[in-house]
C-alpha cells in the first residue's frame, strides 16, 4: 500500500520542479510575448474587478477594440470553473497553480485508462508521467497557450470514461461519464473539441470492436449502442457547455473569421523537416513545431510497435500517431491541405495541433513498450538491437556533424548524443541480463524523467511579475496623467496590452483571435492600413516587424476620433492632419489627436457623424452598463461598439437602439434632460446558463436516484 501511495506522489513531479519559480510568468526561451499576459490576464483583472467592486459578472468588456462581447470570448474563462482562481486572484502564482493542477490531472488520468487496458501498474505509471510531461505540452506554456493544455489535459480522461462505459456493458448508468468530461474540455477551449470528438470517435468505434471479440456474449448490436451512447453523451456536453458555445457561435457569425481562408487555416504547418527534431530536441524554435518526445520514449515506442503482446493496442495507437502526425504537417502535405477545405476541417485553425493526439499515443505505446520490458524475461530481439543502434548512431552522426560544421556545440545537439549513447548503454544492460527487469524499469523512468524535464526547463524564460509589466512604464505614466476618458491606438505596438490592462488604459486597437468584423471595416478606414486576410491582431503585422511594418500608412484622425481616440503612439512619423506631437519617449512618439471626441457625445441628427456636436455628457461605466446625464433633442452617440444584446432606457423607459454609421451605439433624444443607460442583457447567455442549470440538475438527479453511488459504498463497506 505505501509503496502505491509513493508512485503516486510522482506525479507531483510539475509541482515540484515548478515550485522555484512559481510566482514568475512562464514565457519561451526565445520569446518576450506571451497569451497569458496579453490576454488571460487582462481579462483576469476585469473579471476580478467587477466581481470584487461592484459584486456581478462582466460579460462585456471595452478594454480592447472599442468593446467586445467577453462572455462569448473563450481567453475570458467565465465559464471553466479552475480558471476562476486567477480570474478572483490574478497573478502568475494563480496561473501556475491551475496549469499544475492540469498537468498532474493529464498523468493521473492516463495512468488509470492504460491500467483499464490491461498494462501493469508500473507501466502505467510510466506511461502517466510521460504524458504529463510531455514535451508538445509544457512547450505551449510558454506562449500562454492555457486554456488549450487545460483542454487537452482532460482528453485522457475521456477515453478513461468511454472505457468504462464499453466495460460496463454500455450500462445507462455509465453513459453520463463521457459527456461530462467532453463538457468539461469544451468549456475548458471549445477549439481542442473537434480533436477530442475524432479521437473519441476512433476510441469509442475501436475499443467497441474489440470488446466485441473479446466477449462473445457481448450483444451484436454494439455498434448501434456505440452510436446510441457517443450521441447521448454529445448532447450532454454541449447543454453543461452551452454558456461557451452557444454565445460563441453569435461571435463568432459577426466576426472576422469570415475572412480565413486555408492559408490562414494551415498557419504553422509542421515543416517535414522538423520531423529531424524527433531525435534531436529543438530548444529555441518557434513552440507549435516542438515534436520532440525524449530517447527513451521513442525507444519504448519502437519497442511496442516491434513487437508487443497488446497487438490491438499498439495497432490503434500506431495508426493514431501517424494519421495524427501527417495532419500536423498541414500544407507541407498536398492531401491534408485539401482535405482542411472541407467541413468539419474548414473549421480548425493551426494543423500542428493534431500533434497532441500524437503525444497522447505516444504515451501509450511507450507504456506498451515498457511492458514489454517489465513483463519479459527475454532479452530484445536481434532486429529491434539493430534497428535501434543504426538509429542511435544515426541521431549522434548528425548531431556531431552539425556542430563540427557550424564549430558551435549547441546544447540540443550534445543532449541528443549524450541520450542517444545511454540508450545504448541501457539495451547493452539489457542485452547482457546484468539487471532485473524491475531495476532496469526504474532506470528507464529516472532516464526518461531528466530528459523531458530537462529539455522542457531548458525552453523556458522565467519573469518576475514587475518586470513583465514595466515595459511602456513611462507612456503609462504619461497618459495616466492626462484627463479624461479616452483610448489609445498605436500603430507599432508602441503599448503592449497586458501594460495597458494592468493599468487600466483602454486601447482602440487589440489582440485577439476574434473581432468583429464591422469594427474590422471601421479600422481598415481609419488607420489606413490595408486588411487582405485573417489576423488576429489589429492592426495587424504581416512580418512580425512592430516597429516597421505600418510605417507606410497614414491615419484618418476623424474616424479615429470617433472611436474616442486621444493619442496615438508610434515608433515612427506620422504625418496626418489632426495629429500633433506632443511628447517623445525614448523611440516612441506621443501624438495627440485633435479630433478627439469624448466617451459619448450629443449632435444634430442632420450632421455626418461626430459632427455638429451639442454637448459631451460624462460617463460612468460600470460592468455591462454606461450610465449618462445627456441634454436633448439630439442624437446621443457612445463610442462603443454595436451588439445584440445591447439596449438602451432613457429615463427608465427602453427605447430602440440606433446602430450609427452601422458600429456605434446611439439613441435618439427628445427635448430635456435625460437619464441614459444602455445596458448589456444577452439573451443567448442567459438562455446558456439555463441550459446548463438544468442540465446539472439533471445529472444530479440521475446520480442520486439511478446510479445511486452511495449504495456501492455502502456494499463495498460491508
Amino acid at each position: 500500500m505505501k509503496k502505491r501511495s509513493f508512485r503516486w506522489l510522482l506525479f507531483l513531479l510539475p509541482l515540484v520542479v515548478l515550485a522555484p519559480v512559481i510566482n514568475r510568468f512562464i514565457y519561451s526561451f526565445d520569446s518576450s510575448l506571451s497569451d497569458l499576459t496579453i490576454s488571460f490576464f487582462p481579462n483576469a483583472l476585469l473579471v476580478h474587478n467587477a466581481v470584487f467592486q461592484y459584486h456581478t459578472l462582466p460579460l462585456w468588456s471595452d478594454f480592447i477594440m472599442s468593446g467586445y462581447p467577453l462572455a462569448a470570448d473563450p481567453m475570458s474563462g467565465l465559464w471553466y470553473l479552475p480558471t476562476w482562481l486567477p480570474n478572483l486572484f490574478p497573478s502568475s502564482l494563480s496561473y501556475n497553480l491551475v496549469i499544475i493542477f492540469h498537468l498532474i490531472l493529464a498523468g493521473v488520468g492516463m495512468s488509470l485508462f492504460l491500467k483499464r487496458e490491461g498494462l501493469s501498474d508500473f507501466s502505467a505509471l510510466v506511461g502517466g508521467l510521460f504524458f504529463e510531461l510531455m514535451p508538445k505540452i509544457w512547450a505551449e506554456i510558454g506562449p500562454g497557450h492555457y486554456t488549450l493544455i487545460m483542454a487537452a489535459c482532460w482528453t485522457p480522461w475521456l477515453l478513461l470514461a468511454q472505457r468504462e462505459f464499453i466495460l460496463s456493458g454500455y450500462s445507462w448508468k455509465r453513459v453520463i461519464l463521457p459527456g461530462i468530461v467532453f463538457g468539461f474540455i469544451i468549456l475548458a477551449n471549445p477549439v481542442w473539441a473537434p480533436y477530442a470528438a475524432l479521437l473519441w470517435a476512433a476510441y469509442a468505434l475501436a475499443a467497441g470492436f474489440q470488446n466485441r471479440k473479446d466477449h462473445s456474449k457481448v450483444s451484436s448490436r454494439w455498434l448501434v449502442k456505440t452510436f446510441v451512447g457517443v450521441s447521448v453523451q454529445g448532447v450532454l456536453a454541449l447543454l453543461i457547455s452551452a454558456p461557451i458555445w452557444l454565445p460563441l457561435v453569435e461571435f463568432t457569425r459577426l466576426s472576422s473569421r469570415v475572412l480565413m481562408t486555408n492559408t490562414d487555416r494551415l498557419i504553422y504547418s509542421l515543416p517535414a523537416a522538423d520531423l529531424l527534431n524527433l531525435l534531436i530536441p529543438n530548444i529555441a524554435g518557434r513552440r507549435e513545431w516542438v515534436v520532440y518526445l525524449g530517447v527513451l520514449p521513442l525507444f519504448f515506442i519502437v519497442l511496442a510497435l516491434w513487437k508487443s503482446r497488446k497487438q490491438s493496442l499498439t495497432l490503434f495507437w500506431g495508426i493514431i500517431a501517424g494519421v495524427a502526425l501527417l495532419f500536423s504537417l498541414g500544407s507541407n502535405f498536398p492531401l491534408v491541405s485539401a482535405i482542411y477545405q472541407l467541413p468539419p476541417f474548414s473549421l480548425l485553425r493551426v494543423s500542428t495541433k493534431f500533434y497532441f493526439l500524437v503525444c497522447l499515443a505516444a504515451s501509450v505505446l511507450c507504456a506498451c513498450g515498457v511492458e514489454s520490458l517489465v513483463t519479459r524475461v527475454e532479452k530484445p530481439s536481434k532486429g529491434f538491437v539493430r534497428f535501434w543502434v543504426a538509429l542511435a548512431f544515426f541521431a549522434i552522426f548528425i548531431s556531431a556533424s552539425i556542430s563540427f560544421i557550424t564549430r558551435s556545440f549547441d546544447l540540443q545537439f550534445v543532449w541528443a548524443i549524450a541520450f542517444f549513447g545511454l540508450s545504448l548503454f541501457f539495451l547493452f544492460l539489457w542485452g547482457r541480463g546484468y539487471f532485473s527487469s524491475t531495476r532496469l524499469g526504474i532506470v528507464a523512468l529516472v532516464l526518461i524523467c531528466v530528459d523531458i524535464l530537462g529539455i522542457n526547463m531548458l525552453g523556458f524564460t522565467f519573469i518576475p511579475e514587475g518586470r513583465a509589466f514595466s515595459q511602456g512604464a513611462e507612456i503609462v505614466a504619461f497618459l495616466e496623467m492626462q484627463p479624461g476618458n479616452f483610448r489609445v491606438y498605436s500603430p507599432s505596438y508602441s503599448l503592449p496590452q497586458h501594460t495597458a490592462g494592468k493599468y487600466d488604459i483602454r486601447l482602440a486597437g487589440g489582440v485577439d483571435p476574434l473581432m468583429l468584423m464591422n469594427y474590422v471595416n471601421f479600422m481598415k478606414t481609419a488607420t489606413g492600413i490595408p486588411i487582405a486576410h485573417y489576423s488576429v491582431s489589429m492592426p495587424d503585422f504581416p512580418t512580425d516587424s512592430l516597429s516597421t511594418d505600418n510605417a507606410s500608412y497614414v491615419p484618418d484622425a476623424h474616424l479615429l476620433g470617433l472611436m474616442n481616440v486621444r493619442f496615438v503612439l508610434s515608433e515612427f512619423d506620422i504625418t496626418a492632419n489632426g495629429l500633433t506631437l506632443v511628447k517623445t519617449i525614448g523611440a516612441t512618439r506621443i501624438y495627440e489627436n485633435q479630433d478627439w471626441l469624448p466617451f459619448a457625445w450629443v449632435q444634430t441628427e442632420t450632421k455626418p457623424l461626430g459632427e455638429g456636436v451639442l454637448s459631451t455628457p460624462d460617463v460612468i461605466v460600470i460592468p455591462n452598463e454606461f450610465k449618462i446625464e445627456a441634454v436633448g433633442p439630439g442624437q446621443l452617440v457612445l463610442s462603443e461598439m454595436y451588439y445584440p444584446g445591447w439596449k438602451v432606457y432613457i429615463d427608465g423607459k427602453e427605447e430602440p437602439m440606433m446602430r450609427m454609421d452601422g458600429v456605434f451605439m446611439g439613441a435618439e433624444l427628445n427635448a430635456g434632460n435625460h437619464s441614459v443607460e444602455f445596458v448589456f442583457q444577452p439573451v443567448l447567455v442567459f438562455l446558456a446558463l439555463l441550459i446548463a442549470g438544468l442540465a446539472w440538475l439533471g445529472i444530479s438527479i440521475y446520480l442520486v436516484f439511478i446510479q445511486k453511488p452511495w449504495v456501492k459504498a455502502k456494499n463495498l463497506s460491508a
